[in-house]
């Protein structure tokens, strides 16, 4: 049976490599507050990069609302050196070998995950499966988590 998530259905757990010898869990993230949650495929170009500098550009907006994760489908040097490189205040795990995009993106209803946002409450509970993908998902995402009570 395929993964189905929907608002109202707690976001799937998960562990991704923050660095080469740490995995992390989904649940780690969470910490009670309000969670934007990335998927992007491509550190060096297309949607899902554009949709990341979007999310670096506004996270000063972000992070009295809530926290962002992003997860990518490089490498975990790839997603290391883009952290540096932009400058993030927000991890990107890696996930290399596309697992958990994959089932994001097919349990949200999209062809793919690449620009896919997600707003999960601080249980954990998917909220919102924003519209389109980059940075109008983003965009989508950050109105989503200023209209929360």
């Amino acid at each position: 049976m395929a993964l189905r998530i929907q608002p109202g259905d707690r976001a799937p757990n998960f562990a991704l490599q923050r660095t080469a010898t740490a995995a992390t869990m989904f649940y780690e993230y969470t910490r009670g507050v309000p969670l934007l949650l990335y998927f992007f495929d491509r550190p060096e170009a297309g949607p899902g990069l554009a949709g990341l500098e979007t999310l670096a550009a506004r996270h000063g907006e972000i992070a009295p609302l809530g926290q962002v994760l992003a997860i990518s489908r490089a490498p975990v040097a790839a997603t290391q050196a883009l952290m540096e490189r932009l400058k993030l205040d927000f991890f990107v795990l890696s996930d290399a070998d596309g697992h958990v995009s994959t089932a994001y993106g097919q349990g949200a209803g999209r062809a793919s995950s690449d620009g896919l946002v997600l707003l999960v409450d601080a249980n954990q509970r998917v909220v919102e499966i924003a519209s389109g993908t980059g940075p109008d998902a983003v965009g989508a995402g950050i109105t989503a988590l200023y209209q929360r009570p």
